[in-house]
């Protein structure tokens, strides 16, 4: 009853039903979030019944209550009479009144409202099993058209793994979705291939890191830009500590594939790099700072996929700091400002731009 009619809390309505015109007061409260129907008979303080199962539960109780009070007054005055007492039934919605207009309005009000969704670790196994059974039906439709739209059918794997890093899917989140489509392919399969992924970018673009002349303190008073508590116990871990890659070793990766994608061609020799950065607070206590750069020959500069990371560090944006972590890019930048070749042997002219926020 509560589930499919829903009564506000400390709710009370008198009724008059019958020929006699017999007045009651009834009640509805939530104990434990379950309702408890009450009807008061009569003016004695125990002259009522409750009951937590349905309000017809509650009417036919009071029904059984009020005819046994009649029968004992009339044995009270003529103690040879012989009662039977009656087989009355009542409808229990009617009595508490909540065929009303009024309480309609209530009902739906509440239907309306948003539903509050319980914590995942607050809910049982089998609703933790349903929810993510139904997450994976609700983003599987977006996930196929993103593998259709920017891979070939032969590289499904690849195409799933990065899926699942644009759209932050985590490894526990796919393997709910594998098991509802069977046609995908299995987790341990596609974490194997990200692996794979990783030591090819490992090989061909790797990551040296900084070591930073003193650890920034941690500040609980940051507002928080970025909330992933996996990211934020990640950076916190690491305060003291940077990491960067070459933008040499950047640029002889994406070349080929630029040029085969027509937003570079050897007729026109000349890269227009962008170098830009910006600091964002991770939780309440760190702040990240990123330098990255774009490369602005045809491609849209306002776009985040746009943008490759060059050097990632904990901490704040003052000069000491910059020296040190951008001593190695500094001398990059120095040495690929007149040429750069890539590796297949062209030389490229380099225009270098510095952007600020």
């Amino acid at each position: 009853m509560p589930g499919h009619y829903p009564i506000p809390n400390n709710y009370v309505v008198e009724t008059t039903y019958g020929k006699n015109e017999k007045t009651v007061t009834c009640f509805i409260n939530y104990h434990n979030k379950k309702p408890q129907y009450k009807i008061k008979y009569g003016l004695h303080e125990d002259e009522y019944i409750c009951s937590s199962l349905s309000p017809t539960a509650a009417a036919n109780a009071y029904l059984k209550a009020y005819y046994e009070k009649i029968g004992l007054e009339e044995k009270a005055k003529n103690p040879n009479i012989q009662q039977r007492l009656p087989d009355s039934k009542m409808n229990g919605v009617y009595l508490f009144g909540l065929q009303l207009i009024q309480i309609k309005l209530v009902r739906e009000n509440k239907k309306k409202q948003k539903n509050f969704i319980k914590p995942f670790a607050d809910i049982t196994r089998q609703m933790q099993f349903t929810r993510n059974k139904n997450f994976s039906i609700n983003i599987l439709p977006g996930i196929e058209s993103q593998i259709r739209q920017h891979f070939a059918a032969e590289d499904k794997q690849m195409a799933i793994a990065q899926v699942m890093d644009y759209n932050r899917i985590s490894r526990s989140s796919y393997r709910a979705l594998a098991a509802v489509c069977q046609d995908l392919p299995r987790e341990w399969i596609i974490s194997k291939r990200i692996n794979q992924i990783n030591q090819i970018m490992n090989v061909n673009i790797p990551i040296y890191s900084v070591e930073l002349q003193f650890k920034e303190k941690l500040n609980t008073s940051l507002e928080v830009h970025i909330s992933d508590p996996e990211i934020v116990n990640e950076v916190e871990s690491v305060v003291g500590k940077g990491a960067g890659r070459s933008i040499k070793d950047i640029l002889r990766f994406l070349i080929p594939s630029m040029i085969n994608k027509g937003i570079l061609n050897y007729s026109e020799p000349t890269l227009h790099i962008c170098i830009s950065g910006d600091g964002k607070n991770v939780g309440q206590k760190v702040k990240h700072v990123m330098v990255t750069f774009t490369i602005l020959n045809k491609m849209n500069a306002f776009s985040s996929s746009s943008h490759f990371a060059l050097l990632i560090y904990p901490g704040i944006e003052n000069y000491n700091t910059l020296q040190v972590v951008l001593a190695p890019l500094i001398a990059e930048l120095h040495d690929i400002k007149t040429r750069f070749i890539d590796k297949d042997g062209f030389k490229w002219k380099i225009e270098l731009y510095i952007s600020a926020n």
